[in-house]
């Protein structure tokens, strides 16, 4: 891309397809509390966690992904499958504000829980 600003409209884009290819799925889209995207193919959401986040989450060497989704407590799509916007294999950089690198299971557990009603991420696209 030539520009920052034509890459970011680009993945923008991607993810506004993905949506509508869901919605004609009856997809039922949950807009996220807060989406933020920057550059370097990285974008914050903040959602409701209360049920739980709906994802699943594994470990490279150096990253931590998400591998899937899950049914959250009501038996619903968790909020961040329903945002249309995170992907399998989005590398999840930050909860709540907080770097996840080198972190295990029980750690980031305990980052999702300090504030469950507006769980923030920080997600990075790999392409």
């Amino acid at each position: 891309f030539e520009n920052e600003q034509e890459r970011m409209a680009a993945l923008y884009k991607q993810q506004q397809e993905k949506i509508n290819m869901l919605s004609a799925q009856n997809f039922k889209w949950q807009s996220p509390i807060y989406y933020k995207l920057y550059p370097n193919n990285e974008f914050d959401i903040t959602v409701d966690g209360t049920s739980g986040l709906g994802i699943e989450i594994g470990w490279t060497k150096d990253d931590v992904l998400v591998t899937g989704f899950r049914e959250v407590a009501d038996g619903g799509w968790g909020p961040l499958e329903a945002t249309g916007l995170v992907l399998k294999n989005d590398q999840i950089i930050k909860i709540n504000g907080v770097d996840v690198a080198g972190r295990n299971m029980d750690e980031l557990g305990e980052l999702i829980q300090s504030n469950r009603e507006n769980t923030k991420l920080r997600f990075r696209r790999n392409k």
